[in-house]
């Protein structure tokens, strides 16, 4: 006889369908479990369209109950980085309302919050009222140190500045309640885990935010002898982000003045824009390597996926918590060269790829990234070994296996509140429900007149 399932609420302010970045996070915790209970989920009414249509057209598992929320007249805030921040800190008191009203009316056993996947900022799941899980949560890292002297005076500035914003934040009120309230908190790697316990927390779970898409492209078979070997990166551009000590690396490997000057048999696609894609245009210019680098521009996730397939390898030498694509990468078998920061380096390891020391600097990475481009290219046998670790590596840490340990906390916390818990084995009950609370868009409604603002960049491509 099967128990009534627990009753699931998420807030997941980015939740949507084939995107990535938070969206993709977002939608990957509500569409996982769904597939073993029905789900109810808090998300911004910018996502109604996109949620909406998969729902109704694609959608095979237990009913997912969309809640939108949205600040109407509020969305100029999304002009610049700190409005969107202050956007996000307001709708989660509204969001919070609305779940309040929700949990009067339906009885939650557990609510989550998933998105966005920070530490330092309250959630609306804390004021709902139903046992509170808190994560997977990360973010707040800095520039390594060892990194500050590439940071020009303005960057260096707003280092300074998002630092002061996060100690700021995390004497918060709200956050204090936040963190209190939380029945389960759930880092999404090492150093959120350190904050979260020296902010308090205790017995703090670790866990991955991002899990593969199942709709992926199949695999191809990777590069065999006389083939291009394609290095890539995917994500936004943004100093930060690394891909200029990717680009040296590979002019060091298969630059002028390298034994494998000239080789026409390795190529480097760069996917996305941002703030550093010019310098990293001219840099290939300088270094005599811009014949063999493409810089393909911002491209929708599809088309991300389907590069990704086709790829030898995927260089994201980040220098701060930045998952990209690189999940989607292993379970494509294709092996991903990382710093030692955040989540990639929990993703990645020396069965999949290489994570690569950032303690030595700009330098150090370089040469080390140099030495393993080098190595992939030139032992085919040791690649090929690496594109099996991948693809067993992915399939050790897929949303299925982190639906299973999330499961485990679900029980505990039900436990430990004296609910019921349990999965049900039934039938599943429809693919899509309606949930209608005063303030908020339900799924009876035309489509959410979102902001406008809202829209970072173009619709389809991943912010990552």
């Amino acid at each position: 006889m099967s128990r009534e399932p627990i009753k699931v609420l998420f807030v997941a302010f980015g939740c949507e369908p084939g995107r990535g970045s938070e969206p993709g996070v977002g939608w990957g915790f509500v569409d996982e479990e769904s597939r073993r209970r029905p789900v109810w989920v808090l998300t911004h009414a910018q996502q109604k369209e996109a949620l909406d249509n998969y729902i109704a057209t694609k959608h095979k598992h237990y009913a997912i109950h969309p809640v939108y929320v949205s600040l109407p007249g509020l969305g100029w805030l999304w002009k610049s980085h700190f409005g969107i921040n202050v956007y996000y800190y307001l709708w989660q008191l509204k969001a919070g309302r609305i779940g309040r009203k929700l949990h009067a009316k339906i009885g939650f056993d557990i609510v989550q919050h998933v998105s966005f996947t920070r530490y330092w900022m309250h959630t609306a799941a804390a004021m709902v009222g139903a046992p509170f899980v808190f994560g997977p949560v990360g973010g707040g890292d800095s520039y390594p140190a060892a990194f500050w002297s590439e940071l020009r005076f303005g960057e260096r500035l707003r280092e300074y500045y998002w630092k002061i914003v996060r100690l700021v934040m995390e004497h918060d009120p709200l956050l204090v309640r936040t963190l209190r309230r939380a029945r389960a908190t759930i880092a999404s790697g090492a150093y959120a885990r350190e904050q979260l316990e020296r902010l308090g927390s205790r017995n703090v779970d670790v866990m991955c935010a991002v899990a593969p898409t199942p709709q992926l492209p199949p695999p191809g078979p990777g590069p065999g002898p006389g083939d291009v070997f394609r290095f890539v990166s995917v994500g936004r551009v943004p100093r930060w982000k690394g891909v200029h000590l990717s680009l040296q690396a590979f002019a060091k490997a298969f630059g002028p003045g390298s034994a494998n000057a000239g080789n026409q048999n390795v190529h480097y696609t760069i996917i996305g824009e941002g703030s550093d894609l010019s310098r990293l245009k001219q840099m290939a210019q300088d270094l005599g390597v811009a014949d063999r680098v493409t810089f393909a521009g911002d491209l929708p996730y599809a088309a991300c996926l389907e590069h990704l397939a086709t790829a030898g390898a995927v260089l994201h030498t980040a220098l701060r918590d930045s998952a990209g694509l690189v999940f989607e990468a292993l379970s494509l078998g294709v092996p991903v060269a990382c710093c030692d920061i955040g989540t990639p380096s929990l993703l990645v390891d020396d069965t999949s790829g290489a994570v690569i020391p950032s303690s030595g600097g700009p330098d150090d990475v370089i040469a080390r990234v140099r030495d393993v481009m080098l190595r992939w290219h030139g032992d085919l046998d040791h690649y090929r070994t690496l594109r099996a670790g991948a693809a067993a590596r992915s399939r050790m840490m897929s949303r299925a296996a982190r639906g299973d340990m999330l499961e485990k906390i679900y029980e505990r916390v039900a436990k430990e509140n004296g609910s019921p818990s349990g999965t049900s084995h039934g039938k599943p009950e429809g693919a899509s429900g309606t949930t209608q609370i005063e303030g908020s868009k339900g799924m009876n409604g035309r489509s959410a007149n979102a902001e406008s603002a809202m829209r970072s960049g173009t619709a389809n491509s991943p912010r990552l």
